[in-house]
């Protein structure tokens, strides 16, 4: 989970254009001064990604949001942020009958305990992560993995963990978890997911990515 107070508001006006320019602010002194409050201030924003089960926190970056598991309450939001993301992925086939076999997924094998949905304080879904047990995916007798199906993080909310703290919230069943990139994928899964501890390797289904604990 990650959270974030605003700034006081002051803070801002002290840093005001017009007011530097005031009597009251004018010279380099004040300017010190100003700056110094604010980032006083800024202190109390800052954020971090609190990662339950492990007694560790990670710095976020600019992010409002908690991670929970999906519910089948959340699968109209999410398939709006899943056709955002489609062309992406790529999902290419978005006929009536593919969105409603989509819907009918996150209602259904996708809604487990292991797929997780970000919420933002307004309550709008900032990202998710579908993912699903794959037992003897290696080979009989090996202990079950994690896949992670698709993933999708909404245009506010991009670029400020919330896909990494997706995946480390998975993470936390101690599974170990493959993703499969499409050679034509467009969200740069091939450079993110090594960052979060992934490796590149193959498997008769294509190229995947894994993670061990």
């Amino acid at each position: 989970m990650a959270s974030i107070q605003n700034p006081p508001k002051a803070a801002w006006r002290v840093l005001n254009t017009a007011a530097l320019k005031s009597s009251r602010y004018a010279g380099a002194a004040a300017r010190l001064a100003a700056l110094r409050i604010l980032r006083r201030d800024l202190k109390t924003c800052r954020i971090r990604d609190v990662m339950q089960n492990q007694g560790t926190d990670s710095p976020s970056r600019e992010a409002t949001f908690s991670v929970r598991n999906l519910t089948m309450a959340d699968a109209a939001s999410a398939l709006v942020v899943l056709l955002d993301v489609a062309p992406l992925i790529p999902i290419r086939n978005l006929s009536p009958e593919a969105v409603a076999a989509l819907r009918a997924a996150i209602e259904g094998p996708f809604c487990n305990p292991y797929s997780v949905i970000a919420t933002a304080q307004n309550g709008d879904v900032a990202g998710f992560q579908f993912a699903k047990l794959a037992e003897d995916f290696e080979s009989p007798g090996e202990p079950p993995c994690i896949k992670l199906v698709y993933t999708g993080v909404a245009a506010p909310y991009r670029c400020k963990g919330v896909f990494r703290c997706l995946v480390k919230t998975i993470m936390q069943h101690r599974l170990p978890l493959f993703a499969e990139v499409l050679p034509d994928n467009q969200s740069n899964m091939a450079t993110i997911l090594p960052r979060l501890g992934f490796v590149a390797g193959t498997h008769p289904i294509g190229p995947v990515f894994w993670w061990r604990p």
